[in-house]
């Protein structure tokens, strides 16, 4: 799947940093990472758009997005190209589950495209998920004190 983002946001595209794993957050922050000094949260936001969380190999990428107060990651397959897309040529994006409150839209050749603002103001994005009999809580392997 390919998605798109408004550029506005993008700050940079790198290299994935070492990830520092936080006890007790949400299934979709990877890590915390050291982005030219500061610690920024990064995301795998792949299973909020109905795809496979990534695996260690796929993470070579990170897309950082700030608004100017401030930052997140999201790990990326890569980052392509720049390219505009006229508002109208996005439509309502349905059917997509959990991914909706971040979507803009899709454009007519598929293109995800994800709404940066909503992204980054997500609160989901730090929360753990509701057990289920398929997919229960994780457990820490240890406890600091």
């Amino acid at each position: 799947i390919s998605f798109a983002v408004e550029s506005r946001l993008v700050r940079e595209v790198l290299r994935t940093p070492p990830l520092t794993a936080l006890p007790k957050t949400g299934s979709l922050l990877e890590g915390v990472g050291n982005v030219h000094g500061a610690a920024v949260p990064v995301f795998d936001i792949r299973p909020l758009l109905g795809l496979d969380a990534a695996t260690p190999m796929a993470r070579t990428q990170l897309l950082l997005l700030g608004d100017g107060r401030e930052s997140l990651g999201v790990l990326v397959d890569s980052a392509d190209q720049l390219r505009a897309i006229p508002a109208g040529r996005i439509r309502a994006a349905e059917g997509h589950g959990a991914a909706e409150g971040i979507l803009r839209g899709v454009t007519p050749d598929g293109l995800t495209v994800v709404d940066g603002d909503r992204l980054m103001a997500a609160d989901r994005l730090w929360q753990q998920p509701p057990a289920t009999p398929g997919n229960p809580l994780p457990v820490p392997s240890e406890t600091r004190n």
